[in-house]
């Protein structure tokens, strides 16, 4: 049986050094580094969050669930790490090429995201076919919901995919988080919404018409500052909308934010009364098809 103390000097260990040392890629992206190759994993000191799946923890659950170690295995790898690494040696502030992006082969048809996002997730199709109209949204080959992620010029940067299959569900992140999913730009508008999913940010549309009134950016998780960096730069916005999903993380998520950008802009948070917005835009439709029997 192991001793408490290993365990916790394993759990302690500072997980961006460890990985450099065990020749991971790592990019630094505001206070967090992003783990290459691992869509969505984020780590600081001794903790991670995985944004595409869902889970955080420390550097024994890490290497647990993320690497896929066994409880011994990673308590024995963690231990072995003497130390801190230099980082700056290793990980450049800057990158001289951006790496290409290519996008999932297109569908000839979209008859599945019609089906999936109006049907199920209750979304109006004029939505629908605007988002697909400004090459925002298609489906792929595999029948899967594609958001385009674009830059400011309209080149592709990344993509959020959505599986549209209800029995099995799948996401996935195309691109480095760098550049959102952003929705309605224009350079008079004053307002930035964000939400974690661009299903969000259509369901909080059709919940609260007058957002559109706002640029709306989907982050696809709950971090990824630096890319709301990056629009307050390029937009006069003058206050910021955050409409995470009504749970721990999300409340977590306006804390951090608010602590970074209210001395720049106003921040308000307007959260969902359900646990996020498209579950809210369900449960309205509810109410209102029991009201008309």
């Amino acid at each position: 049986m192991l001793e408490q103390d290993v365990i916790r000097k394993a759990r302690q260990t500072d997980l961006p050094s460890f990985l450099v040392s065990m020749g991971f890629d790592l990019k630094k992206e505001g206070k967090n580094y992003r783990v290459r190759g691992y869509s969505g994993v984020l780590v600081k000191d001794n903790m991670y969050t995985d944004f595409a799946n869902g889970h955080s923890g420390n550097a024994v659950d890490f290497c647990m669930r993320v690497l896929r170690m066994s409880f011994h295995k990673a308590i024995e790898m963690l231990n072995k790490h003497e130390g801190k690494v230099q980082l700056a040696d290793f990980i450049p502030k800057e990158e001289n090429q951006e790496q290409s992006i290519v996008l999932p082969e297109r569908a000839e048809n979209y008859k599945r995201i019609f089906a999936y996002l109006n049907k199920t997730r209750g979304i109006p199709i004029p939505l629908i076919q605007e988002l697909i109209r400004k090459k925002l949204l298609y489906q792929d080959k595999n029948g899967n919901a594609v958001f385009v992620c674009r830059d400011e010029s309209g080149e592709a940067k990344g993509a959020m995919i959505r599986g549209t299959c209800t029995a099995k569900s799948f996401k996935q992140r195309i691109g480095s988080g760098e550049f959102p999913f952003v929705w309605g730009a224009a350079k008079g508008k004053t307002i930035l919404t964000i939400t974690e999913a661009p299903i969000e940010a259509l369901s909080l549309v059709k919940l609260y018409p007058e957002s559109r009134q706002s640029i709306l950016v989907s982050l696809g998780g709950i971090d990824f500052m630096e890319s709301v960096e990056r629009l307050l730069k390029k937009y006069p916005i003058k206050r910021l909308v955050l409409s995470f999903n009504n749970d721990r993380p999300g409340r977590e998520a306006i804390r951090r934010f608010t602590e970074r950008f209210d001395q720049r802009v106003e921040v308000e948070a307007f959260l969902p009364s359900a646990s996020d917005w498209n579950e809210q835009l369900l449960a309205v439709k509810r109410n209102i098809r029991c009201l008309e029997r």
